[in-house]
């Protein structure tokens, strides 16, 4: 045959007499009785030899958690949160917070005999009112602005609940602690933005 010699010798096979001779594949060595490599027959394929194929990589993950960090409200949504967050704000900043920095002796005194404020402490709640409620209407602090005062309502629930001894004047305090819940939640993606303007 003619050409079948440089064939055989490209593929490392010995023609004689007509019949081939295939290198034999040792387990052991790396080369075969021709001298041509051989592999071991448990070898098992390398990462270079796998097929390619889709997988997950440290920065599709990291692009999955940003995408979820970066969550932003749909527009119907994202107005009545505005509403919330405005009506909230001047609550506390008008009817709640206020009146504890302006008249802080005249509240004092008409509290209940069972639940006395020290005068100190009343100045600082109000001061955290105040700057909650103005917090709440910037974009970029509401989510802090509302998980603070979620966790100051639980306070107050708890304090008229157990220092007052009227659990009935603690469900409003739970009721705006539960907005306040969920408008941080809504408003998560501004803690990330707070974040990376503090990072600049």
């Amino acid at each position: 045959m003619p050409g079948t010699g440089s064939v055989a010798q490209l593929f490392g096979i010995r023609w004689r007499a007509g019949t081939a001779a295939v290198p034999r594949i040792s387990a052991d060595s790396d080369e075969s009785s021709d001298g041509a490599p051989s592999y071991p027959l448990n070898a098992l394929p390398t990462r270079r030899d796998r097929p390619e194929g889709p997988e997950m990589t440290t920065a599709d993950s990291t692009a999955n958690l940003s995408d979820a960090v970066t969550y932003r409200p749909g527009k119907v949504r994202n107005r009545v949160l505005w509403t919330l967050q405005i009506l909230l704000g001047l609550f506390f900043i008008i009817a709640s917070g206020g009146p504890k920095l302006v008249m802080p002796n005249a509240l004092a005194d008409n509290a209940p005999e069972n639940l006395t404020i020290p005068f100190g402490l009343l100045i600082f709640i109000g001061v955290v009112e105040v700057a909650g409620g103005i917090c709440l209407m910037v974009p970029r602090l509401s989510a802090l602005a509302a998980a603070g005062l979620s966790v100051l309502t639980v306070l107050a629930a708890a304090t008229q609940a157990f220092i007052a001894d009227k659990p009935a004047m603690g469900i409003f305090p739970l009721v705006l602690a539960a907005i306040f819940a969920w408008i941080a939640y809504e408003r998560r993606a501004t803690l990330t933005d707070l974040r990376t303007s503090l990072s600049r």
